[in-house]
């Protein structure tokens, strides 16, 4: 069963960002607002949560889904061999809707599908569309 929360009532925000936490732990999916869509979302290391989403979006390995971060800085930690003109276009254009596709770290722990080096990275500004 799903559970709203309106995110513009401060109570419910807290109720929803507790609920998700939780859902994401239990290796399950949320959908969130992002500044562009309601998105699926998943932990990506979890095999199960990763391949829950891939099913509900329809996708196979060949098509793996985006990974959001929080911050700029996260990118450092998931990415290799960042190219500066990369870091441009994040400085410029996030938190927002560009999505950066990188050389992964080859010490990542998760399977997001195929190819398994590269990671398309987004900082999304979380708020409804």
């Amino acid at each position: 069963m799903s559970t709203r929360f309106l995110v513009s009532n401060e109570q419910e925000h807290a109720d929803g960002i507790a609920a998700a936490k939780a859902a994401l732990a239990d290796k399950r999916c949320i959908v969130l607002p992002t500044d562009t869509v309601y998105g699926i979302g998943a932990d990506a290391f979890s095999a199960q949560g990763v391949a829950m989403l891939l099913a509900a979006k329809g996708r196979n390995r060949t098509m793996p889904p985006p990974v959001l971060i929080a911050q700029s800085a996260t990118m450092d930690g998931l990415a290799r061999d960042i190219p500066d003109a990369a870091r441009k276009l994040a400085e410029a254009f996030w938190p927002g809707g560009l999505t950066l596709i990188l050389q992964a770290q080859p010490s990542l722990t998760w399977d997001l599908g195929r190819p398994a080096e590269l990671l398309d990275c987004v900082f999304p500004t979380m708020t409804p569309p």
